[in-house]
């Protein structure tokens, strides 16, 4: 068995790079993503949906968690307002 180059090295390190998952990556639609959504519907499950999105390990990008903590956060704002 030949042993790798430093070229193929190179290769199938770019190879397993671009065949790697990016975190960043827009993909709403995931059956975590979803459940996470219909927790945010729900109040009493919406300490779940936060936790989901800021658990180790979640498939939330930081965008995706700040912009879905905010939106928590409004339609918290807006019952307290309807309940004043």
């Amino acid at each position: 068995m030949k042993k790798e180059t430093e070229t193929q090295a190179h290769i199938r390190q770019l190879r397993q790079q671009i065949n790697s998952q990016n975190r960043d990556e827009a993909r709403p639609f995931t059956a975590y993503k979803i459940i996470t959504y219909v927790c945010t519907l729900f109040f009493p499950l919406v300490p779940l949906a936060l936790y989901r999105l800021w658990r180790p390990g979640t498939e939330f990008s930081r965008r995706e968690q700040a912009v879905w903590t905010a939106v928590i956060l409004f339609i918290a704002a807006y019952a307290i307002y309807l309940a004043l």
